[in-house]
């Protein structure tokens, strides 16, 4: 269940607009006419990422063309904050709109949602929409609860990328 207002009223209009679905007919694809056109949602994270570098935010020097375009056409949020400053609490925040005294992480690599705390994915699922995700850190890793909801959950090797670590 979510908690925050703001967030619950925000997937609740995402939600609405999930009605129409595509189907395939011939090698093209058409909308079929039962309801509005589904609103494509995309949600990027960069861990340890400052805005001011790049692009799309004023930096000059920054090489991120691809990003900058894909903001250019859509939805930017220029004044966001976190809750804690540690990846897997505060993606589980993100995922859930619950504080971590809320959704139990309060640290990288111990513990895992509840099974009773609703996520993101979950509430997209439940709308319609196929879901999936490419995770590029094993503190994300699917045994932290995250994956729920999720057709499709890449997740980086842990025992590669532990050994990046120590090169």
């Amino acid at each position: 269940m979510f908690h925050n207002k703001h967030l619950s009223t925000l997937i609740l209009a995402l939600s609405l607009t999930a009605c129409g679905s595509e189907t395939e007919t011939g090698g093209e694809s058409a909308a079929k006419d039962n309801g509005p056109k589904r609103t494509n949602v995309l949600m990027i994270t960069l861990d340890t990422m400052r805005a001011d570098r790049l692009g799309y935010a004023g930096y000059e020097k920054a090489k991120t063309p691809h990003l900058d375009a894909l903001a250019a056409a859509s939805a930017n949020f220029t004044n966001a904050r976190t809750h804690v400053p540690l990846t897997l609490p505060s993606h589980s925040s993100l995922m859930t709109g619950l504080l971590p005294t809320g959704h139990g992480i309060h640290v990288n690599m111990q513990g895992a949602l509840p099974a009773e705390v609703g996520t993101l994915a979950e509430s997209f699922k439940r709308a319609g929409y196929s879901t999936g995700a490419s995770i590029a850190a094993w503190v994300l890793a699917s045994r932290y609860g995250l994956a729920r909801g999720f057709d499709y959950y890449d997740e980086v090797d842990e025992e590669l990328d532990l050994s990046l670590i120590h090169i």
